[in-house]
């Protein structure tokens, strides 16, 4: 037990690194401006006092699309966000992955479920909790297509690892390298659909976090 207790204690450390790359990118973005700068600065804001804070890992639990992460993680590494990657590979084994609790297996569908999963960093089942704020990242497996989707919380994703394509409301498909960022105001809906290789993308959600993400079209439909 006592082994179980220290592991799990080391991980704080890790989150607390992985927190501080993620508020450097965002530092960064912030200065070059753009349409996410004014949501990042919410975000940037909470990320200010984790160097001070008394960070409770969760406990890890794992998917079936986490069978993609080391994979994901290498690319990450040496991807447009390398920094960011580097930070997040020794925290792999220690992220709670889940599911949105309104993702109904039987309704998206078993390939799917077992095709997704998000972690979060900052927020209720991070390691540091702020209100009106959450950030963590998604991994999907290859040849996967993440349906029509919306939330209350405005949504700022930064690609990782994989290019996919992308589809913000009643756009075209367009497809998204590592490097890119993408903008998701509130209740606009968004869908991806992966290529050869895992996606693994950071997001910052803010504003009204605590309504989790509805499908707003069928898992099948990729038009």
């Amino acid at each position: 037990m006592e082994g179980i207790y220290t592991a799990h204690r080391a991980a704080a450390p890790l989150y607390l690194d992985a927190l501080r790359a993620v508020r450097a990118l965002y530092e960064a973005d912030i200065r070059r401006g753009g349409m996410t700068a004014p949501y990042l600065r919410e975000v940037r804001d909470a990320l200010q006092g984790v160097d001070e804070a008394a960070p409770t890992p969760p406990q890890p639990t794992a998917r079936a699309a986490c069978q993609h992460l080391d994979v994901a993680l290498m690319l990450a590494r040496r991807g447009a966000l390398e920094a960011l990657g580097r930070a997040l590979l020794p925290l792999a084994g220690h992220l709670a992955w889940q599911a949105c609790p309104t993702y109904d297996p039987t309704e998206v569908g078993e390939r799917f479920d077992r095709a997704y999963a998000y972690a979060e960093l900052l927020g209720a089942t991070g390691t540091v909790d702020r209100e009106g704020v959450v950030v963590g990242i998604l991994l999907l497996a290859p040849h996967t297509h993440y349906p029509a989707h919306a939330h209350p919380a405005a949504e700022v994703y930064h690609v990782l690892a994989g290019t996919a394509c992308w589809r913000h409301g009643r756009s075209p498909w367009v497809r998204r390298p590592p490097g890119a960022r993408l903008l998701h105001p509130p209740h606009t809906p968004h869908a991806m659909h992966t290529e050869a290789e895992p996606l693994l993308a950071l997001y910052a959600w803010s504003g009204e976090v605590a309504t989790p993400s509805h499908m707003v079209a069928p898992p099948s439909a990729h038009a």
